[in-house]
């Protein structure tokens, strides 16, 4: 039988963990849910090339959101993710907010039509301050 979309992002995300030559990869409008947001986020770990990540419209709710915030809290690289039109709700974007408080090097995050209510916009206004800025981080949510 044809691999699901998890497994083939299950592939392809081993495959870029060594990689050293893209700095971007598009995987938008593909439902890898959290299962492929798990390879993803494992790949994050090793890669150390990749610096702009889309995965708008993946399907990615609140687990998919930690585990990339776990990939966040140790990759140095990545400095633009969109997640736009998820499933990240409060939940997912308090894990978001937690990582941004360890990671230095991601500068754009873009959260927009992901049910985002008080809680998750209080989580990360925490982190990036009052003023929303935070050394020229650019979050759109």
């Amino acid at each position: 039988s044809a691999p699901t979309l998890p497994e083939i992002m299950k592939i392809l995300s081993k495959a870029l963990e060594s990689n050293e030559c893209l700095t971007h990869l598009g995987i938008s409008s593909n439902a890898i849910g959290s299962v492929g947001a798990e390879s993803v986020s494992e790949m994050l770990k090793f890669n150390r090339h990749l610096t702009s990540l889309d995965m708008c419209s993946t399907v990615v709710n609140a687990t998919g959101a930690l585990q990339l915030a776990s990939a966040l809290e140790v990759n140095s690289t990545l400095t633009k993710l969109l997640l736009d039109h998820n499933r990240l709700r409060d939940e997912g974007t308090v894990h978001l907010a937690r990582a941004l408080a360890s990671n230095t090097s991601l500068q754009i995050l873009s959260l927009e039509s992901n049910e985002i209510g008080l809680e998750g916009a209080t989580a990360l206004a925490m982190v990036l301050g009052a003023d929303g800025d935070d050394e020229g981080r650019y979050v759109n949510a």
